[in-house]
């Protein structure tokens, strides 16, 4: 038998502005924001704008994960995906061919990314747990009408 074809998804629309968001959702986007961050945080994460368009989702959100920044959860959390992102990577790193000649600039910017707690791995960790707070799509009241 033929495997159907996947669903086709509207396109994700355009992450709005500031100037697009309403004062109040953009002050919750910074509140979230702070969740599991560190001091110098560069600025607003991208899927806190994604979800800008929810603010009720945004509500829902601080209000589950605001108890795991203050317990210190979430930031154990963040530590967590670092420590296995390090241990997968550098099982990735064996399976090149070359070591690529970088700048020495180039090289940081990477190096920060993707070992700063207060980025992709605050983020990981956020976006499970966002994730896990969502029932699934099999768990859903409609789910049968599907």
């Amino acid at each position: 038998d033929p495997v159907p074809a996947p669903p086709v998804w509207p396109p994700l629309p355009l992450v709005p502005t500031r100037e697009e968001v309403a004062p109040a959702t953009w002050a919750l986007l910074e509140q979230l924001n702070r969740l599991g961050a560190t001091p110098d945080e560069p600025g607003l994460a991208t899927l806190w704008r994604h979800l800008a368009r929810w603010p009720g989702f945004l509500r829902l959100a601080e209000a589950e994960m605001a108890p795991l920044h203050e317990d210190g959860t979430l930031e154990r959390s963040i530590r967590q995906v670092l420590d296995i992102a390090r241990v997968e990577g550098g099982r990735l790193a064996h399976l090149r061919p070359f070591v690529p000649a970088l700048p020495e600039e180039a090289r940081d910017v990477i190096e920060r990314y993707v070992t700063h707690p207060g980025l992709v791995a605050r983020m990981v960790a956020v976006g499970l747990g966002l994730a896990g707070m969502m029932p699934s799509a099999s768990s859903r009241p409609d789910a049968e009408a599907r």
